[in-house]
């Protein structure tokens, strides 16, 4: 019974310490520029890639073939790219997974080009 408090009591600091980062982050101005826009502002991007948009923020996706045949998703959010998406044979995974991104985005007020 003992561990069972115990468990229970570092679930709710890590549950307590979470609400604090998020309410530090709800709390920044809405005029205040982050690391991320900064990041942005001269983020290269590549060939083929879509650019989507929102005031100074900028994200893209890009669908990439393979060597193999296949294809991956690249998406880029405040300059940090990570492979979203992957196929060994084709693109139409990756134009589907690309697709809903961009609809996500727009959804969310983003302007995809």
């Amino acid at each position: 019974m003992k561990s069972f408090f115990s468990v229970l009591s570092v679930a709710l600091c890590l549950v307590a310490l979470t609400g604090c980062e998020a309410m530090k982050k709800a709390d920044a101005p809405k005029g205040s520029k982050s690391s991320a826009s900064k990041a942005n502002k001269h983020m290269p991007v590549a060939e083929g890639a879509m650019v989507c948009s929102k005031g100074a923020e900028k994200r893209t996706i890009e669908n990439k073939s393979t060597a193999s045949g296949g294809c991956e998703v690249v998406y880029t959010k405040g300059g940090a790219a990570q492979t979203v998406a992957t196929a060994v044979k084709g693109n139409d995974h990756c134009g589907a997974v690309a697709g809903k991104i961009k609809g996500n985005l727009s959804a969310a007020g983003w302007s995809c080009n």
